[in-house]
């Protein structure tokens, strides 16, 4: 399942927000424009260009659909043979041998202690905004929120080995994708009023993304959001 099933739920989440807010998606190409210039996707490197794209827009892009829809929304951990100490607010807690604890991924990437509003965009803790991760929207400078409270690949010493892979795996998809196309819902142009059957779709891609989403094995939504592919036009 692990770089298979995992990305391409992240990829779906990702490609289905952008396709809601148009807005986002222009930021992400011109970031990738910068980055990546007219060179062909064979050139680019890891070495010096996946740093550049994950700490860019895309890499926010990466990280915000991960704090809203982690691919666990819980990460058991125990403290199998030996009690533990930890030590929250000031007050020390000690958690008996063989105890199975279940980090909320979910409610903590959502709690306002650590998500406050967004200064760019005023949204809140539940609202998907890339601009959260950057300083401005022309740096490459993301911001580090509080240890612990962005836990996708949980933390610490036994950290998803997989979490490099899985991010060069959607930087590369992503940039790719996004470099050459537009992500569109997939709303007819020649039916009526266009503007009114594009909010109706964003209405239900939206109503998708809060209330159909389950977990089998991982996070996923269970039905389906019409999208389409449109080939970018150079201005």
């Amino acid at each position: 399942m692990a770089g298979y099933e995992t990305s391409a739920n992240t990829l779906m989440f990702a490609m289905t927000l952008l396709a809601c807010r148009p807005e986002l998606q222009r930021h992400l190409q011109a970031d990738l424009d910068r980055i990546l210039g007219d060179r062909p996707a064979k050139t680019w490197s890891y070495q010096s260009d996946f740093p550049a794209l994950l700490d860019g827009y895309l890499g926010a892009v990466i990280n915000e659909t991960l704090r809203l829809y982690s691919i666990l929304p819980f990460i058991p951990k125990t403290t199998r043979e030996k009690p533990q100490r930890f030590v929250s607010n000031g007050q020390e807690y000690i958690v008996p041998p063989d105890t199975l604890i279940m980090m909320n991924t979910s409610a903590t990437h959502r709690n306002p202690k650590y998500w406050p509003e967004a200064a760019l965009k005023g949204t809140d803790g539940s609202s998907f905004d890339p601009a959260r991760w950057l300083t401005n929207y022309n740096s490459v400078s993301a911001s580090s929120p509080v240890i612990g409270s962005f836990i996708p690949f949980s933390d610490g010493p036994r950290v998803c080995m997989g979490k490099r892979f899985a991010q060069a795996e959607l930087c590369g998809v992503m940039a790719t994708i996004y470099k050459q196309y537009s992500v569109e819902l997939a709303v007819n142009d020649n039916e009526g009023d266009y503007q009114q059957r594009w909010q109706e779709a964003r209405r239900h891609a939206e109503k998708k993304l809060s209330t159909d989403v389950g977990f089998l094995m991982s996070l996923k939504m269970k039905g389906s959001v019409p999208l389409r592919l449109v080939k970018r036009t150079r201005r």
